[in-house]
């Protein structure tokens, strides 16, 4: 796959399987057969969850053993991440004469699992936040160039502003459609009216009201009329 037709293909992926697959297409393509697209902020990596991938299809064994291990506190591929803002292939860290034993054991077992060499992206944003794209070959010899890590370096970005697109929209809150009797009702709840009091003014039986109440707890997934008020004066449906 090309890189503008990733590019293309990537920007209308409707939910972020769609988007994992077309970036695994791109990347085994390069010659690499798996990826993992990982938050490395501090907040992340030692929070209690400590999910340790966005998106990947690194093996689960290897993904177990790596988070049972709590081996993100010794991978000298996410410590690298920290250090530079280029691209970086894990021959490089490799070949550190400082790397310690317990890293280089990290990434000897990682091979153990297929993941045997790669090319890192480190992405450093704004507020310290840092996040990672791995792609990764089962073979000891990769595509390794300065032409190979820019396509590295374009696509992770590419994947990074995709995934950040679809979960900013995953987020908007949904629109609730209230009908006009509804929005009647609610104003008149919020002014401190008695569901009585609003049949009484909108001239309906008081039962036809608990109806309508009904009606937006259910469209608004709430269960009662303080938290009605409350989320569509939120959402603007209600000026207080």
């Amino acid at each position: 796959m090309e890189l503008l037709d990733y590019i293309r293909k990537s920007n209308v992926a409707g939910n972020l399987q769609d988007l994992s697959d077309c970036f695994l297409l791109f990347a085994k393509d390069l010659g690499f057969d798996y990826f993992k697209f990982s938050d490395l902020s501090p907040s992340s990596v030692t929070g209690k969850n400590n999910r340790i991938a966005l998106l990947t299809n690194y093996p689960p064994a290897w993904l177990h053993r790596y988070r049972t291990g709590r081996y993100v506190l010794d991978d000298p591929i996410y410590l690298a991440a920290y250090q530079t803002h280029l691209p970086f292939s894990w021959t490089d860290i490799l070949n550190r004469p400082s790397l310690n034993s317990k890293s280089r054991k990290i990434l000897s077992e990682a091979g153990k699992y297929g993941l045997v060499s790669g090319i890192s992206i480190p992405i450093h944003c704004s507020a310290g936040r840092i996040y990672e794209i791995n792609f990764v070959s089962s073979q000891a010899v990769i595509r390794d160039s300065k032409n190979s890590r820019s396509l590295c370096y374009a696509a992770a970005h590419q994947l990074f502003y995709a995934y950040m697109s679809i979960t900013a929209a995953a987020q908007v809150p949904k629109w609730i459609n209230l009908t006009v009797r509804e929005k009647e009702i609610l104003h008149w709840i919020a002014a401190g009216k008695t569901k009585s009091e609003t049949a009484e003014i909108l001239t309906v039986s008081e039962s036809c009201i608990k109806r309508h109440c009904e009606n937006i707890f259910v469209k608004l997934e709430v269960n009662n009329l303080p938290a009605a008020v409350a989320k569509a004066a939120a959402q603007g449906t209600l000026n207080l």
